[in-house]
């Protein structure tokens, strides 16, 4: 079971009901009991990995590579790049990626945080072996123009003023930032 502590000067929430020991412990109702593993390969990729039962899987790939990675001069490298991965391939052009994905009924996206780049998609079971071919292809083979790149560093631009119109999010990012880091 996982436990969380908060640190000094964050108040504790106040569960009621069945919990497990411990002043800073969570509900067995939000409990996580499932096991992870965690295996290596020959060149040092990590996978991690846990048993659902579930048709459904989701397969990611995480890239330490977050903002938090950058410096000034290389600030916004990592979002940039996230946006520029999903775009087309050598093999697939952005439409044929987007197509051959909705075909099956799958989900595939990605996201940047402080630490992390996370390419991931949401398939079936039986469409794994696509999900590695689609995510591997993204991540090894991704074709850049300048074109893609003018209209990334659009949106991208766009992404950035809407979130700094955002108040909660902008007091939120503070908040946890500089409780945390």
């Amino acid at each position: 079971m996982l436990s969380h502590s908060f640190p000094s000067g964050i108040r504790t929430p106040q569960f009621k009901g069945n919990i497990q020991s411990g002043t800073n412990a969570i509900p067995d109702a939000f409990s996580y009991s499932r096991p992870i593993t965690q295996t290596h390969t020959s060149n040092g990729i990590q996978i991690v990995s846990e048993s659902w039962d579930t048709p459904i899987i989701s397969i990611g790939v995480g890239i330490k590579a977050g903002s938090s990675h950058e410096t000034r001069e290389t600030s916004g490298v990592a979002h940039f790049l996230e946006h520029i991965t999903l775009r087309g391939t050598e093999k697939r052009t952005r439409s044929q990626l987007e197509q051959s994905v909705e075909n099956i009924g799958a989900h595939l996206n990605a996201s940047t945080t402080r630490e992390y780049t996370l390419f991931h998609m949401l398939t079936t079971q039986q469409n794994l072996q696509f999900a590695i071919e689609v995510l591997g292809d993204c991540l090894l083979n991704v074709k850049v123009d300048d074109a893609a790149i003018d209209q990334e560093r659009s949106t991208i631009l766009s992404e950035q003023q809407e979130v700094g119109t955002n108040e909660f999010e902008v007091l939120m990012e503070n908040v946890v930032f500089g409780v945390l880091f």
